[in-house]
């Protein structure tokens, strides 16, 4: 019988040994928490390519890795659509295109021919060999033939076998499957480029300078604390009292209106307080103070809940304006135009025909508007003259409603700097702190009115607030 020596034993086993796949199926990585910014839009796959391949991996399972990798793309990173474009599909000028490079290797695990001899002579055969399955990956996102950045990313996860386990390749393919799930969870999502990224054109460049010059140099927002910011006093609720607070200040179109936003809160802070459930409190701010937004609270949510034995206040901080050429007046949506008030401005009129019709035991409009068109919170289209006295303010209209306005129709209603308020709403709600929530409406009149026209006399304008009340209306309280 034929011998054969230990060498040649063991090279014989070196021969017989296949290679480790290096393309393997990944599982499911794990969860993108980075936001794509081209979530919605299709991306191009125009390049899907893995380096150093192994003699035991197949263009089919190559194949099947990208389909998982698209699949991840479409499902995870929330693209539209992930076209396949490796094979000759037409690529629109200005899609997004992705590439995306893998290189897989191994580390290590090797056994050299002197090392193997030794251990068939010295019975260490069953002495583990450890190595790494290393995967690197670059992903680059493209619009068109500019480069909007580029990612890479790369993982080493450890394995080991025995010497005569080396056929058995499981523990390598697993490191690598872990490998790219850990990978490919990093570069899926390509729209931060590293170091600043390629690809920025010049004009991209000069907004973000510009960006930043504004944002150095923009004026810091003075903080204000006001005496009447936190209501002094807390009422027992009354789940039958609905109210609508209503504050611009920065307007989409036109010019501020200092404090709104600040006298809405401050206000619905002391409708709270004075019993209104926070779920009957609907408070528009800033550009959540549309004229559809307005209409459809006015018109629809409090036609559908008052009751009849409800009470009802409507507050209303910003601009008004008046109608150069029907006089009437307007309060001002966020989105209003002075150009064109019949469409984007909300009439007085209207606001009292339908708070009327309300089957409310009682409404009580409260304006911190001017309708002049002279200034202060009120505006007119450029190039037009104000009204002075000559606005209809629609109280033809009333009916059961009690309004309280913060000036008369030929002045501007002003604001109270130190205070951080317009000037009508700050004695409003000193009025109410230091009544402890419990005064009449004229009561109340009568508190703000005299101090209202000292603090305009201190800015040489006249202010003079105004209450208009049917019947023994203004001799009930706020919350009554």
């Amino acid at each position: 019988m034929r011998r054969y020596s230990p060498l040649v034993c063991v090279l014989a086993l070196f021969a017989c040994a296949p290679s480790s796949r290096l393309i393997v199926k990944m599982g499911t990585p794990p969860p993108i928490s980075e936001e794509n910014g081209f979530a919605g839009e299709d991306v191009y796959l125009t390049e899907f390519v893995v380096r150093n391949k192994s003699s035991r991996d197949s263009v089919e399972s190559e194949a099947a890795l990208r389909d998982q990798v698209m699949a991840y793309l479409l499902n995870s990173a929330k693209f539209g659509k992930v076209i396949n474009a490796t094979q000759g599909v037409a690529v629109p000028d200005n899609a997004l295109r992705l590439k995306i490079e893998l290189q897989p290797a191994i580390e290590g695990g090797d056994i050299n021919i002197l090392a193997g001899y030794y251990e068939m002579f010295t019975l260490f055969a069953i002495s583990p060999r450890k190595g790494a399955s290393t995967l690197s990956a670059t992903a680059s996102l493209l619009r068109g033939r500019r480069l909007l950045s580029t990612r890479t990313a790369s993982d080493k996860i450890p394995f080991s076998f025995i010497f005569f386990g080396m056929f058995r390749s499981a523990p390598i393919e697993a490191a690598f499957k872990t490998a790219y799930e850990n990978v490919l969870s990093r570069i899926i999502v390509p729209i931060g480029a590293e170091g600043g990224g390629p690809g920025v054109s010049q004009a991209q460049l000069e907004s973000m300078v510009k960006a930043s010059v504004k944002e150095a140099t923009k004026k810091v927002e003075k903080v204000y604390t006001s005496d009447v910011d936190k209501p002094a006093y807390q009422a027992a609720e009354n789940a039958n009292n609905y109210a609508l607070v209503v504050g611009i200040e920065k307007y989409q179109q036109i010019a501020a209106a200092d404090f709104g936003e600040r006298d809405a809160q401050t206000v619905k802070d002391h409708l709270l307080a004075l019993g209104f459930p926070q779920r009957n409190v609907v408070h528009l701010a800033g550009s959540l103070a549309t004229r559809s937004n307005m209409e459809k609270y006015l018109e629809s949510w409090l036609p559908e809940k008052v009751k009849p034995d409800s009470n009802v206040i409507v507050y209303f901080s910003g601009h008004g304006a008046p109608d150069v050429d029907t006089k009437q007046a307007f309060l001002m949506p966020w989105d209003g135009d002075a150009k064109f008030l019949q469409k984007t401005g909300y009439p007085l009129k209207r606001l009292y025909a339908g708070l009327n019709s309300l089957r409310a035991r009682r409404v009580v409009v409260m304006l911190d508007s001017c309708f002049s068109g002279a200034g202060g919170r009120s505006v007119l289209p450029q190039g037009a003259r104000p009204l002075i006295a000559k606005v209809d303010e629609g109280m033809a209209e009333m009916g059961k409603v009690t309004v309280l306005s913060a000036s008369e129709a030929d002045e501007i209603s002003l604001s109270e700097q130190t205070q951080g308020h317009g000037l009508f709403t700050y004695y409003l709600l000193k009025g109410l702190n230091e009544q402890q929530g419990a005064v009449t409406l004229k009561g109340l009149y009568d508190y703000l009115l005299p101090r209202v026209q000292d603090g305009a006399r201190q800015q040489n304008r006249d202010q003079t607030p105004k209450i208009m009340a049917a019947g023994q209306a203004a001799d009930s309280r706020l919350n009554d």
